[in-house]
């Protein structure tokens, strides 16, 4: 059996606060997608799971499909969607993530990185065990509004060997749009 990679949760967070430690500010709850405006810093949380054999030493990268397109690698020079340091300095690229924040598929490994370029750091995936990669991002001025973009991690560069579980969606929306989701969020949080 060799490896099985699975892409089984995600969770969109909007604030700069460091990816170990802190309180997170989530866009919306686990595996919901979220609307955002151009220019937003946001990050995305994937939960990895393998399901199978150990792994090799491999990197994870984040790509992007624009209108249901190809997915294409997301750099920091790509766009419309681009990797940034959502934490405003608060994480380098490639820190370590060693708290879980997501509902994981096997054991918690400890292991995976925070990443504002658009590919981590390399690592050995366990068998049996789960992972969780977080990816700075940002939509340009490049997008527009009504646009959508799904993202997926490859490893290797290679799409997962295994099922995407979750896939988030970013919708692009106006910022009167943006403010209504916002407030439509807190009241659902309030109850």
């Amino acid at each position: 059996m060799a490896s099985v990679y699975n892409q089984d949760h995600f969770r969109i967070r909007t604030d700069a606060t460091a990816a170990q430690g802190g309180t997170p500010v989530w866009a919306a709850a686990q595996d919901v997608n979220a609307s955002l405006t151009v220019g937003t810093n946001f990050r995305i949380r994937f939960a990895i799971s393998n399901t199978g054999t150990a792994g090799t030493t491999h990197t994870h990268t984040i790509n992007a499909s624009r209108n249901s397109g190809a997915y294409a690698a997301v750099t920091t020079v790509t766009t419309p969607a681009q990797s940034v340091d959502a934490t405003a300095g608060a994480s380098a690229d490639n820190s370590a993530i060693t708290t879980q924040l997501l509902t994981g598929v096997g054991t918690f490994a400890g292991l995976g990185n925070y990443d504002s370029t658009g590919v981590t750091g390399t690592y050995i995936m366990g068998a049996g065990a789960c992972y969780e990669d977080e990816y700075g991002l940002v939509i340009t001025a490049a997008a527009s509004i009504g646009d959508t973009f799904d993202f997926e991690v490859f490893v290797g560069g290679i799409a997962l060997t295994g099922t995407y579980f979750h896939i988030p969606r970013i919708t692009v929306v106006s910022a009167a749009a943006a403010l209504i989701a916002s407030r439509r969020l807190n009241v659902l949080l309030r109850r």
